[in-house]
């Protein structure tokens, strides 16, 4: 009887250790499956943040371009104006003009001729006076910056270069940002500028 009993000793114990692993293989087999399904949770988690920074990024860069588009709008509707307007109006709207064309461009400058500024201020005016309102948006800068209109030149962020008739380039409004930004003057706004 006794080497019966110590069988069935055996067995239990056989039988309580493969219950031990069992059980052992099962909480590691859960505690993997824990871990997995942290590690997914997780990288879920930073697939939302980064999609969620995207997206304020992507807000962020389209409330710019409302702004944009809004003082577009704003400068078409002062342009409409631009036949009752007086020249220093007109010289900011050609300086702003060309200002937003310069702060697009690679070179960071831009300049309008006198079909571009005639063109800037919706035609609206003859394209004979496109010289004095170019001559009056470089006294505008002048006084803004306070130097002689006389001493305004290729090394100020705005300037009417005169060339003479035929030659090319054609006289021009130039503002070349390199050499400065004219935000930084107490420049004369137009209702799209503000």
């Amino acid at each position: 009887m006794s080497s019966s009993n110590s069988s069935n000793g055996t067995a239990a114990t056989n039988s309580t250790t493969n219950t031990g692993n069992e059980q052992q293989k099962a909480i590691e087999a859960a505690l993997s499956m824990a871990r997995e399904a942290r590690q997914e949770v997780s990288q879920i988690r930073e697939e939302r943040d980064e999609e969620v920074e995207r997206l304020e990024a992507e807000i962020d860069r389209l409330h710019d371009e409302i702004e944009e588009l809004r003082a577009a709008t704003r400068l078409i509707d002062h342009v409409a104006d631009a036949g009752q307007l007086d020249n220093e109006t007109r010289a900011a709207i050609c300086i702003q003009t060309a200002y937003n064309e310069a702060k697009d461009a690679a070179n960071d400058m831009a300049y309008l001729t006198a079909r571009e500024g005639h063109s800037a201020l919706g035609r609206s005016v003859d394209r004979t006076v496109m010289y004095d309102i170019f001559r009056t948006a470089e006294a505008l800068y002048a006084d803004a910056a306070g130097v002689d209109v006389d001493e305004v030149g290729t090394d100020h962020p705005l300037y009417f270069k005169l060339e003479d008739r035929g030659k090319q380039p054609p006289s021009r409004l130039v503002v070349d940002l390199s050499n400065g930004d004219l935000r930084d003057l107490d420049l004369p706004r137009t209702e799209a500028s503000r």
